[in-house]
């Protein structure tokens, strides 16, 4: 068998993309902590008035802050999981290796099926 045609190196940009992950899962704790603090205490500190505003209001900043970590923290986790870190042809197959959280995914695919 001959060797393979490499199409696609990517493995140093790829540490950029796995640390910029592990700093959203850091985020999305920070995150949630937040939201979960300010569902607890909107409106209880001094310059808010000192009453603790309705469920609503709590609910809806809290779910904000909390959201905004998780989507951020979810966009990433689909992304490096489609992020090719190399690309190659052997004969009739492609070759693609993805980047997982601890690692990475080898895939094959015939030709005929890549459009």
């Amino acid at each position: 068998m001959s060797e393979p045609i490499i199409l696609l190196e990517n493995h140093r940009q790829a540490l950029k993309v796995r640390i910029m992950f592990w700093f959203l899962l850091a985020v999305v704790v920070l995150a949630m902590w937040g939201g979960w603090g300010i569902f607890q205490t909107f409106g209880l500190a001094e310059a808010d008035g000192g009453v603790l505003r309705p469920l609503w209001q709590r609910v809806a900043l809290g779910g904000f802050v909390a959201g905004v970590g998780l989507v951020a923290a979810g966009g990433m986790w689909i992304y490096i999981k489609l992020y090719a870190l190399h690309i190659s042809r052997d004969g009739d197959l492609i070759l693609i290796t993805t980047m997982t959280p601890f690692g990475s995914r080898d895939r094959e695919y015939p030709v005929s099926e890549i459009g």
